[in-house]
């Protein structure tokens, strides 16, 4: 059986599911690696799609946030909106994320080698890094 969604309810989980994936990351990078490593985790969302204008493959950028170890660690991420949790670390979403990723061509939210940036506490340093995930069975 399938269930019809609404296009606000379909935009809204979308914009949801983006939000939490950047905390999540952020969260698991900054509880796996001791403060004294790193103070600062800045997150980009690509999306992998097609441009309908050319065909041709893009990669717009959904979101940008960076988040400090000391306020990071107040969050309750099980309780809060992610929404309301980006907009207070200033975060830059996408006004319209569900258009960049169009239902046809739309491949899910990719983590690239270049979508994770941390700083050294001493801020020394900055290095990408690439989260670690399960494998798939199924190509993104």
């Amino acid at each position: 059986m399938r269930f019809l969604r609404a296009e606000k309810e379909i935009k809204e989980r979308y914009r949801t599911v983006i939000s939490q994936v950047a905390l999540r990351t952020i969260h698991e990078i900054l509880v796996s690696t001791p403060g004294s490593v790193i103070d600062l985790v800045t997150f980009y969302g690509y999306v992998s799609t097609k441009d309908p204008a050319t065909g041709q493959p893009i990669r717009p950028l959904l979101l940008q946030v960076s988040a400090e170890r000391e306020m990071f660690s107040t969050f309750l991420l099980s309780d809060l909106d992610p929404g309301a949790c980006l907009k207070r670390l200033n975060a830059l979403v996408s006004p319209a994320p569900i258009r960049l990723g169009t239902r046809t061509a739309h491949r899910g939210l990719r983590l690239p080698a270049d979508s994770i940036q941390v700083r050294s506490r001493d801020g020394r340093h900055c290095r990408t890094r690439q989260p670690t995930r399960p494998p798939r069975n199924e190509p993104l």
